[in-house]
């Protein structure tokens, strides 16, 4: 039931017409559910990491752009599962805060910026922080990005389960952090679907020469 109140809290909260949820999906029911009703971005989070056979691949394809696994553990094969399955991108690579790509046997993937810092789980259940932490750390990642994203665009990822940060306890933080969110100019609120596409019309783009010689110099 925690999690049940705690899920309709974070949506509201994030506010359905102005913040798309990226929603971790561990059954073809809460597909259902969630794409359908509440129109969120699903990624395919499986709770007991099933090896690739199980996995329906046709339903994968169709429905899934992404994939979170549980607790962000991989084989060195994974990627190359994900892609011949029609993953498009990874959230298990922490590596930046800027999408890149890895090579696999079946084409590229893209790693898609994931936050152990700013994560109710690491912050709130591992490091044992008061709940006003969430905020106080979210606004200090955000301001330091924001301000080098005006010569280069840039993505922060907040991780959030509704059992955590949607408890009565907490959930005024993370509305308050998404209140001050959707007051900046320039900042956008998108799915992992179209951090990709846009990636890839980026890396499309031609260079200019202007930026070329920039680079050489």
């Amino acid at each position: 039931m925690a999690a049940q109140q705690g899920a309709q809290r974070v949506l509201l909260a994030g506010g359905r017409r102005l913040l798309r949820f990226i929603v971790e999906v561990r059954s073809v029911f809460e597909v259902v559910q969630f794409l359908l009703v509440l129109a969120c971005a699903a990624v395919a989070h499986s709770p007991c990491g099933k090896p690739r056979r199980f996995l329906p691949l046709s339903f994968v394809a169709l429905v899934l752009f992404g994939w979170l696994a549980p607790g962000l553990t991989e084989t060195l094969y994974t990627p190359d599962y994900l892609a011949e399955s029609g993953i498009k991108y990874i959230a298990d690579w922490v590596v930046d805060d800027e999408p890149c790509e890895i090579k696999t046997a079946h084409g590229k993937v893209l790693t898609m910026p994931y936050s152990l810092e700013l994560n109710d789980i690491a912050m709130m259940m591992v490091q044992h922080h008061a709940a006003a932490e969430f905020e106080s750390r979210c606004m200090d990642q955000f301001e330091r990005l924001y301000e080098e994203s005006k010569t280069r665009a840039k993505i922060m990822a907040i991780a959030v389960h509704p059992y955590i940060s949607g408890v009565p306890h907490r959930i005024k933080y993370f509305e308050r952090v998404f209140q001050k969110l959707r007051k900046q100019k320039g900042v956008v609120f998108w799915t992992g679907e179209q951090i990709h596409d846009w990636y890839r019309r980026v890396m499309k783009a031609p260079v200019k020469a202007s930026t070329k010689r920039r680079r050489n110099q």
